[in-house]
């Protein structure tokens, strides 16, 4: 990279700080690169585990971690609240909502994937969905209302 040839470290701006980015951004934590991960949450957020909180079987503090005590050990790695909207490669600058922009000598994009049901794009009416931290914790047992009501619902199948 010009940058390593010029004495200084390489800009590697990761998007997204899901799975795919953080493990990017661990492989990266120590190495002689600057790292800038940008994420519009503050929370990675362990998806899977979503329903339990939902059932409240775990709390919201069990499947939701900082992403700056995740990745806090590392000094080369900056985490960035924000939206990515745009960039130009031409000037290797990355722009975010706010109006600021990150350079980079590298971009990762590892913004996920929309979340999806049986395969379908989305999921039959009216089957309820459990996609963010702010669904499974509309409230205590939300997830367990769903279950008492689908139980006496008639379904026309």
């Amino acid at each position: 990279m010009a940058q390593e040839i010029a004495g200084k470290r390489p800009r590697v701006v990761i998007v997204g700080a899901g799975f795919g980015g953080l493990a990017c951004a661990k492989q990266l934590g120590g190495k002689p690169v600057a790292v800038t991960v940008v994420d519009r949450r503050n929370f990675h957020l362990f998806v899977p585990l979503l329903y339990q909180v939902a059932t409240a079987a775990l709390s919201p503090a069990d499947i939701a971690r900082p992403v700056r005590r995740i990745l806090g050990k590392y000094r080369n790695i900056d985490v960035v609240l924000g939206e990515a909207v745009g960039l130009d490669a031409a000037t290797r600058t990355l722009r975010l909502a706010d109006g600021a922009t990150l350079a980079y000598d590298r971009l990762i994009v590892a913004t996920g994937s929309p979340p999806s049901c049986l395969a379908q794009a989305s999921p039959p009416k009216p089957a309820p969905t459990i996609t963010t931290r702010g669904c499974s914790c509309a409230g205590p047992g939300f997830g367990i209302g769903w279950l008492d009501r689908s139980r006496i619902s008639i379904s026309p199948a």
